[in-house]
């Protein structure tokens, strides 16, 4: 039977056969477009390969790797490879191999230590495909501060009711803020009321909820950019590492 759009309809759809690599084989190369989707994800995002070198990093998780806090890199054969903590090559071994998903928590007890995902990603149907694994870091802040100006923005929050809604997502509480910015406690808590009255929310909860869930809206440079600042030969050896070019 010929389908035409006329006779296409959502059952039909339903049991469509699912998109095959031949069938997107012809199509454009969207590498380009694909790291500058990964670089609005608030989440540090790393692909690795089964022995930890790094094949691509978001600009969250390009900053941590410079940064050496949650996560550290050594230089082999001109590549980016992620030194062992707590268990990390382990584990990105595992989840090539044997396709387990772990979280880890590196650092330790000092006060800097951090949660990472690894997660198995498979492999591509190709014959020198060796399977990859994403690392996934924790989250800095519990809303990046655009998102929570743009919010406010959305719903028309003044400039001091949009700093007392950045400090209670940060978690600090009315007394604190009232504090931090000179002001008496009861203006802190006319402002929250006012928040939320434009925001509709019952609560400060639901208030910090609905922002928490909010979408990203990260401030990104671009890869040009983002190399540019990086004064240390660190930086230019792993963005050399990773095959980024001086522009998108």
């Amino acid at each position: 039977m010929l389908i035409t759009p006329e006779r296409f309809d959502d059952s039909m759809a339903m049991h469509s056969a699912p998109i095959a690599r031949r069938d997107v084989e012809h199509r454009p190369n969207h590498s380009g477009w694909l790291a500058a989707m990964l670089d609005e994800v608030d989440y540090g995002m790393l692909l690795v390969a089964r022995d930890g070198t790094v094949l691509h990093a978001n600009q969250v998780a390009v900053q941590a790797l410079e940064e050496g806090v949650i996560l550290s890199t050594l230089f082999r054969d001109g590549r980016a490879v992620l030194r062992d903590q707590g268990g990390l090559l382990k584990a990105i071994e595992s989840a090539a191999l044997r396709g387990l998903r772990k979280l880890l928590v590196l650092g330790g007890e000092s006060s800097r230590r951090s949660v990472v995902a690894v997660v198995p990603l498979g492999r591509l149907p190709i014959a020198d495909d060796a399977g990859a694994v994403l690392v996934v870091l924790g989250k800095r802040c519990v809303c990046d501060p655009l998102t929570v100006q743009c919010y406010a923005l959305a719903h028309g929050l003044t400039g001091a009711e949009t700093r007392v809604l950045a400090r209670l997502c940060e978690g600090v509480r009315p007394p604190a803020i009232a504090e931090r910015q000179g002001v008496a406690l009861t203006t802190v808590r006319t402002q929250i009321n006012a928040i939320r009255a434009k925001t509709h929310t019952a609560s400060i909860a639901a208030l910090i909820h609905s922002v928490t869930t909010l979408p990203p809206l990260m401030a990104t440079t671009g890869r040009p950019a983002m190399n540019a600042q990086f004064g240390s030969s660190f930086g230019s050896s792993l963005g050399s590492s990773l095959g980024w070019s001086t522009g998108r």
